[in-house]
Parts: C-alpha cells; structure tokens; sequence
C-alpha cells in the first residue's frame, strides 16, 4: 500500500513545498497550522524525506522482524504523523485510519495481555465509526431526502462522467441519477448496512456478517460514491477471530 501511495505521487516529498493548509473544522488541526507543525514539515526536504523513508523502512522491519516491537511502534507514529500533514495540505481531511488502527494493534507481542484489548478497541470503535455516521445521516435528515443519493452520485462522479462518458459504469450510474428512487433504495440500502455495525457492540457472534457487510459498503462507496479508501480495506481483519489471528501470524 505504502508503494502504491508512492506510484500515485502521495509520498511527502511529492508534496514539497505545499502552500496552502487545509484546516477544516477540526480544532486539532486549528492548533497545529497555529504553531505551524504541519506546514515545518511539509518545507523541509530532509523532514519529509525522513518521514517517507523512516515508514519504509520501519515497514520492512515489521515484516522482516515481526517480534522486533521498536519497528511497529516507528512505524505507527511515523505513518500518524505522515496522515496529519497529507490530510493538511491535501484540501480534505480523509478518513483513511485503517493502517494506523490495525497497526496499533500489533504494536504489543501475542502474549502481552494488552494485545488482545487493543484489538477488541480497534474493534469497537470500527464499529462505532460506521454506526454513528448512520446516526448522523439520519440526525441530519438524509435518510427522507429522495433526490439525496442521486445528487451525490452526480457531484462524485463528475469527473469520471468527463472521463468515461461511455463505459458500462457510468452508464449505470446516469441511470440512477435519473431513476431517483432506486437511487434513494440505494442510499437506504447503504445506510443500514452501516447501522448494522451497532450489532458489533453487544455480540461477535455475527461479526462474520459483518464482515461481508464491511465488504459490501465499501465496494458501494466506490461504485457509487466513487471513494476508494484503500487504508480503510485492512480494517476487514478486525472482524476475524483474534485467537485465530494470533495462532496464525505468532506476533
């Protein structure tokens, strides 16, 4: 994944030099472009060489010396640091936690007891993620708009429509932006799958439905919506049994 971020320009020092910060509507990041972290980074080519090569490196590490813990822990504030200052100066603040999450969870041996918490919080707040952004779109009334999934599929896809105009996808989308309420049985569709992840709180019992949920809402969130979060597809080994994880990767 770190290669691919590289193939498609997206290591820091592609980045050089990147004028303008985004700040959003995050209070975290308020306070960082204040004191001017992101933007000392983003200007100094040894800084961001460093960054992209300590990740590499500390990448190989992991794979190469999965018990060597200082690898993982170099690693997971490296890449948490490389997140923020990507997220500040690429105009969006993307949700892209997948690898921060999943390597939190390895950043203790098996056998440490704090190994398996740390896996079950990753868990739950997976979960969280998706089920409260079901509970925001329907706090904001999202949910009894007909047009709404029709009108985002058109904002997110414009490009592609420039693009692609005649291949078989956007065909398929053109069709439900013009069929509004297929698009909204969609839209409804793919909110209850993020509702479902509430189940994720009180049982494991259907985390392999979960997991096929996981699968189904961002295959969607592509074909639709157009959003490829590649970092967000690791998150799926959440939902695997963590004795089975550990018995099979001894880490």
């Amino acid at each position: 994944m770190w290669c691919y971020k590289g193939w498609n320009g997206n290591w820091l020092h592609d980045w050089y030099a990147a004028a303008l910060p985004y700040e959003g509507m995050d209070p975290f990041y308020w306070i960082l472009i204040a004191i001017k972290v992101p933007q000392t980074i983003i200007h100094s080519k040894f800084l961001i060489w460093g960054l992209d090569v300590i990740i590499l490196l500390s990448l190989v590490g992991t794979l190469t010396l999965p018990k060597r813990k200082v690898f993982n822990w170099t690693f997971t504030i490296a890449y948490i640091v490389y997140s923020i200052v990507y997220n500040t100066f690429s105009g969006h603040h993307y949700h892209n936690i997948g690898v921060i999450l999943l390597s939190i969870c390895f950043l203790f041996s098996y056998k440490n007891p704090n190994s398996s918490k740390v896996f079950h919080f990753a868990r739950l707040y997976l979960c969280f993620m998706l089920a409260s952004a079901f509970v925001w779109k329907l706090v904001r009334n999202n949910l009894f708009e007909i047009d709404h999934f029709s009108k985002i599929i058109l904002d997110q896809n414009i490009y592609y429509f420039q693009s692609f105009p005649d291949s078989f996808r956007a065909e398929i989308l053109f069709f439900l932006v013009d069929n509004v309420e297929l698009s909204h049985s969609l839209w409804i569709g793919l909110m209850f799958l993020q509702a479902s992840f509430a189940l994720g709180f009180f049982t494991k019992r259907f985390d392999l439905l979960l997991m096929v949920f996981f699968i189904l809402f961002m295959a969607g969130s592509w074909f639709f919506m157009n959003i490829v979060n590649f970092d967000n597809y690791t998150l799926i080994l959440l939902f695997f049994p963590y004795g089975l994880l550990n018995r099979r990767i001894k880490i």
